[in-house]
């Protein structure tokens, strides 16, 4: 049996987590929004290619994520406080990942602003 071409593989992927997981759908738009704004109002083209940097980094932390999460829910359907926690650290890499983001990102704005 053929196996299917590797850009199906990797689309159905994507497909299925931005079908799947709210969250990584909305993180996106945000970064989109975030990036027409920077290219519309401030011109600036090195804050745009830090924020596509890192807004990719965001993306793909929340795909491991997921991925995570799907594995553990595989393994053990019931629920279970280890299981629990090693979700609940996969949650803090992604929330740290979008608080970084945030942060250098406003103090870009901020030292642009200013001047």
């Amino acid at each position: 049996m053929k196996s299917p071409p590797k850009h199906k593989l990797w689309l159905e992927g994507l497909q299925y987590a931005f079908s799947k997981d709210k969250n990584l759908f909305t993180q996106t738009f945000i970064i989109i929004a975030l990036l027409i704004i920077l290219e519309i109002y401030l011109e600036n083209w090195e804050l745009i290619k830090q924020t596509i940097l890192f807004g990719s980094l965001v993306i793909i932390l929340e795909l491991i994520n997921t991925t995570i999460e799907l594995i553990c829910d595989f393994i053990h359907p019931e629920w279970n406080i280890q299981i629990k926690r090693i979700k609940d650290i996969g949650s803090s890499i992604v929330a740290i990942a979008i608080l970084t983001t945030l942060t250098i990102t406003a103090i870009d704005i901020w030292l642009l602003v200013r001047g």
